[in-house]
């Protein structure tokens, strides 16, 4: 009986051992993975009315990564400019070369008075390209247009009286 019992016990510890092991490599561990969060921002309706959303932190985030949408149309500037209608628009916001859901830029007015060229600073940074406005009627030193280079989109601002009064992304 000792002489069974030992390799019958011998061949158990084996085969323990084995699928032990087998179990341990097999992807049953638990490792987590943080999924990175990509910013993204939607907008819905007139931008006219509801301005200070281009000073929103999440807005700001979303046009350095390209990942704005208004009213249903993604702004993604790499769209082919070949593809697509010419202009289209959706509430107060003129989309240009539309294919389906996606456009190359979009430009919408701002709600006169509601957002400064300090405002877009203090939010976009110091980083920005200056151009003067090219008519007799620029009176203040401050008009003409701000635009913020990115990584994915160009946002241009048009100033009047220290004042956006038209946004471009794209």
């Amino acid at each position: 009986m000792k002489k069974i019992v030992k390799p019958l016990l011998a061949s158990g510890i084996c085969v323990a051992t084995v699928f032990g092991v087998n179990f341990a490599q097999s992807g049953h561990s638990h490792e987590v993975v943080q999924a990175s969060e990509i910013p993204y921002y939607q907008f819905n309706g007139y931008t006219g009315n509801q301005s200070s959303f281009i000073l929103d932190n999440a807005f700001v985030n979303a046009v350095r990564s390209g990942h704005v949408t208004f009213n249903n149309t993604s702004v993604d500037n790499e769209h082919s400019a070949n593809q697509g209608k010419e202009v289209t628009y959706a509430y107060d916001q003129k989309f240009y070369k539309v294919s389906g859901n996606v456009a190359s830029s979009v430009e919408f007015p701002i709600a006169e008075g509601q957002v400064t060229v300090d405002d877009l600073i203090d939010h976009y940074g110091e980083d920005y390209r200056y151009q003067p406005a090219h008519t007799d009627a620029a009176d203040e030193s401050d008009d003409g247009m701000y635009s913020f280079n990115f990584d994915k989109h160009n946002i241009t601002f048009t100033v009047y009286h220290n004042h956006v009064i038209k946004v471009t992304i794209g």
